[in-house]
């Protein structure tokens, strides 16, 4: 379980799940940017929860200066613990969300908050942006199955991983 201490302020969303214990939590969904130490431990800190583990494939000290700097973030917090994150940029010659992470903590997985976050991500930017897109490891079909039911298409292939893209309606 990874637990990531921030600051929540600006453009907060609540939805009501019901957890596998059946009773109601509230997910607050908000936008912000960490700074490089926060970045860097929630990515330590979710390493693992990727396939294959994040710090096997990037130098985690220099992507979190790279996301530090360019990216924005979604967490899906409860009861001020981050259950759940996007990483995201915005490019906006082409128009396009790019997603290079997105992570829910094993305890709070199969129970809508990935699909939650994703909905809340185009929320936000429905008129500004035109696509999001994202990469999946090809072996890895639990994250290709979740992509293509949130209606995202194959768009390229690039040797062990797809691009897929997603119109933003």
């Amino acid at each position: 379980m990874w637990i990531v201490v921030v600051a929540i302020q600006t453009k907060v969303y609540n939805n009501r799940y019901r957890n596998r214990d059946t009773t109601m939590t509230k997910i607050k969904f908000i936008e912000k940017n960490i700074n490089e130490a926060d970045a860097l431990k929630l990515l330590k800190e979710s390493s693992n929860s990727f396939y294959p583990p994040l710090s096997t494939e990037v130098n985690l000290i220099s992507y979190s200066k790279k996301l530090s700097k360019y990216a924005k973030f979604i967490f899906g917090i409860e009861e001020g613990e981050a259950v759940g994150y996007i990483a995201f940029y915005l490019n906006d010659k082409e128009k396009q969300i790019y997603i290079p992470l997105i992570c829910v903590s094993p305890k709070y997985q199969h129970m809508g908050i990935g699909t939650k976050m994703l909905s809340y991500l185009e929320s936000l930017y429905k008129g500004q942006y035109e696509t999001v897109g994202l990469e999946v490891v090809k072996e890895n079909m639990n994250a290709y199955n979740f992509y293509v039911k949130q209606g995202f298409e194959v768009n390229e292939d690039r040797g062990s991983k797809f691009l897929m893209l997603k119109n933003i309606e």
